[in-house]
């Protein structure tokens, strides 16, 4: 068995080396791509999200509840309230507002 010393283990890359590895990824995929914290923040965001949700700020002042379908906007928003109280994952696979 081979033990790991400090030296060894990675480290951690410095935030602006990991948005350089994140950016080109997410900016090539066709979907929307984000990335939200534990209790909901959004902190990452390709541009396809961008043009289809706006800004971090406004998201902030309307919500993403205008984002989703009528139809499917109360089992989204209590299955998202569900996820931050479990700590679980969030299917964001709604039917979107076109």
């Amino acid at each position: 068995m081979l033990a790991m010393t400090a030296q060894d283990r990675p480290r951690p890359k410095p935030l602006e080396a990991a948005e350089a590895e994140f950016r080109p990824l997410a900016e090539s995929i066709l979907q929307l791509v984000w990335m939200a914290r534990a209790e909901g923040h959004l902190y990452r965001h390709n541009r396809r999200w961008y043009d289809d949700a706006g800004t971090p700020e406004t998201m902030r002042a309307v919500g993403w509840h205008p984002l989703h379908h009528p139809d499917h906007l109360e089992r989204a928003a209590a299955e998202f309230e569900r996820s931050l109280l479990n700590h679980l994952h969030a299917d964001p696979h709604r039917r979107r507002r076109s």
